[in-house]
């Protein structure tokens, strides 16, 4: 339901989302359009210049950009567009189904149910025989599943970096 804005639930409850759509476009548009100048801070000449002139410029637009199409793509690998977005950037998607990405999940029973706790419990590590004596539960299932949690750290890391940078020129985002 739409509110007199034109605001649904749904877009305040990811916001951040529903911006990034916005957003990544927007910064596509500005990059690849036919700029006339850059922001001063990047000219050699600048009391404070970092220099490097548009290069450098350029580079921290690609660095904004890709913080925003990896909010928008970078959970849906299942769909042609997230596949196409770790590719691009990575060669491979964090699901691949490699050796490396390879990792367990451990479901264990619960002997003694606390009080308002499930019976269940899961773990990424493998509990030794005394720790399961230990917590009174035994092994149900182990669920084998592909997940490279080293490359998603590394996009998300890259990706802060590039909202930092969003920030910190945001009022230089003009033509």
């Amino acid at each position: 339901m739409f509110d007199k804005d034109g605001i649904t639930k749904h877009d305040l409850w990811g916001l951040y989302y529903t911006l990034a759509k916005y957003i990544y476009p927007m910064l596509l548009r500005f990059r690849n359009s036919n700029r006339h100048s850059y922001p001063g801070i990047f000219s050699d000449d600048h009391p404070h210049g970092k220099g490097g002139g548009i290069e450098a410029w350029e580079k921290i637009l690609d660095e904004m950009i890709f913080s925003f199409e990896f909010i928008v793509y970078h959970e849906l690998v299942e769909t042609k567009k997230g596949k196409e977005f770790w590719l691009k950037y990575y060669n491979e998607t964090p699901w691949d189904n490699f050796e490396k990405n390879k990792n367990f999940s451990y479901h264990y029973y619960m002997k003694t149910k606390r009080e308002s706790l499930s019976h269940w419990m899961s773990s990424g590590k493998k509990l030794s025989e005394e720790e399961c004596k230990e917590r009174n539960c035994e092994l149900r299932h182990t669920e084998e599943y592909y997940r490279n949690w080293e490359l998603e750290k590394l996009a998300e890391k890259r990706a802060q970096k590039g909202l930092m940078l969003f920030a910190k020129y945001f009022r230089n985002l003009w033509d």
